[in-house]
């Protein structure tokens, strides 16, 4: 394959941003969300192709800077999201 593909848009974001996961075929990725502290906010199971909003994941969104992990058994991906209010 191409291997693991994170993208978040739009980024920074004010209000809703949303998550996009691609290249993992039929394997399914591990999505963690951290603040800025490393503290884990959320994590789930992502499928390839799934599009997924952050909001949704969080519900009110913390302003300030997000690191969005994701994981497959052989890759790991991350994303520097910054929010503001």
């Amino acid at each position: 394959g191409y291997g693991l593909s994170l993208e978040v848009y739009p980024n920074p974001f004010h209000q809703l941003t949303r998550i996009y996961v691609d290249g993992l075929g039929e394997e399914t990725g591990l999505l963690e969300i951290y603040d800025l502290s490393g503290s884990l906010l959320i994590q789930r199971d992502v499928e390839n192709g799934e599009v997924i909003s952050l909001n949704q994941l969080l519900g009110n969104l913390p302003a300030g800077v997000l690191i969005v992990r994701l994981s497959s058994s052989d890759e790991v991906k991350l994303k520097r999201v910054v929010g503001f209010k």
